[in-house]
């Protein structure tokens, strides 16, 4: 191990979660720990991969794991294939195989974001999101340690993450059929692609947005559909996953009652793969903790989703979280960002503020 600090590499690096790395394939590309994100160390070469304890040790205290910039193609060749292979073994614990396949999803989820009319990250969308199906659809034991490692960060691909298991959980309890949840589950990771396009100050902005950033906010539904239409464009075929992610991206906003956006629509008009994304979608917000709120304990949030049964949201949907939501309260009792967390969260957002600020 590289003994002195490097304090200039930081900028040649990429932060991963630790969560990605699967002990059955060693990581062919190097691995570093940084402190206070500045003085950076060699953790192991891509030579000498790390034991299966150590990254047991780091996986346990969520350590932030670096990779260099130009060896960030390697990671994806890795993930592609280090998620299958876990997914699908036996020697690997349920919560093992889970937080492996969510950090990776967040990760795919997060290049789709910043490369959102790439064929490729649309096509990799649709392969993580089918793994995830195959574990929540496992068994139920599976299913609890799969929602049980959803990240309460609201940085807005973890959300999509979080809204794709909490929209198959649904699925599962309106008794929609295994083709019907798997299309439902690949498209709901697309529902909020539109706001890669969305300065991230309104995204994150503390307090309630003014009237010309709510009309900014407004236009991700559009944004989004118009990004899965390129999307297909580029595929050169008709899919039929994008075209409900299409449904999803466009209409997840409307209410039941008409009084939503972009269209106004309202009741049985609007796609039932958008109404139910919109229950999954405002549960997650309210309970996920941000930089600049506590999230709200699931009571208060199953309590408001109850007085929109039948004006914000269709009343059989709500019905059937209903029905669930004790598996929920249970998982989110447990499984919330520590004030480390948060106060690293809220430095970073302001960095990211500062640098803006400075071009």
């Amino acid at each position: 191990m590289q003994k002195d600090f490097d304090k200039t590499l930081i900028s040649q690096l990429d932060v991963i979660p630790s969560g990605v790395l699967s002990p059955a394939r060693p990581a062919p590309f190097d691995l570093f720990v940084c402190e206070n994100k500045k003085d950076c160390v060699l953790l192991c070469s891509k030579e000498y991969p790390l034991s299966g304890d150590r990254l047991k040790d780091l996986k346990l205290n969520r350590a932030e794991i670096f990779v260099r910039k130009d060896e960030l193609p390697f990671l994806r060749n890795y993930l592609k294939k280090s998620v299958l292979d876990i997914s699908k073994s036996q020697s690997v614990t349920r919560e093992e195989r889970s937080q492996m396949v969510y950090s990776t999803a967040v990760m795919v989820v997060d290049e789709l974001f910043n490369n959102v009319e790439s064929k490729e990250a649309v096509e990799d969308s649709k392969g993580l999101a089918t793994v995830v199906l195959d574990n929540l659809l496992r068994d139920n034991a599976t299913f609890l340690s799969m929602v049980g490692v959803l990240s309460y960060d609201y940085y807005t691909y973890s959300h999509c993450v979080n809204v794709c298991i909490y929209s198959i959980a649904i699925g599962k309890k309106l008794g929609l059929s295994h083709d019907d949840i798997e299309e439902l589950g690949h498209a709901a990771i697309l529902h909020d692609i539109g706001k890669a396009h969305i300065d991230p100050k309104i995204l994150n902005k503390e307090g309630a947005l003014d009237t010309d950033e709510f009309e900014i906010m407004k236009t991700h539904t559009t944004l989004g559909r118009d990004a899965i239409i390129h999307a297909e464009k580029q595929l050169g075929a008709q899919v039929e996953f994008l075209k409900i992610a299409k449904e999803i991206a466009y209409y997840h906003q409307e209410k039941w009652d008409g009084s939503g956006y972009p269209t106004g629509i309202s009741g049985d008009d609007i796609p039932i793969s958008a109404r139910l994304m919109a229950v999954a979608d405002v549960y997650d917000a309210l309970i996920s903790r941000r930089v600049y709120k506590e999230g709200m304990p699931h009571e208060k949030a199953v309590s408001i989703i109850t007085e929109g049964k039948g004006t914000h949201f269709d009343a059989d949907i709500v019905d059937a979280f209903l029905e669930i939501q004790d598996e929920f309260r249970a998982i989110a009792s447990r499984f919330v960002d520590s004030d480390k967390d948060m106060s690293e969260k809220a430095l970073l957002l302001a960095r990211l503020d500062s640098a803006d600020k400075a071009k």
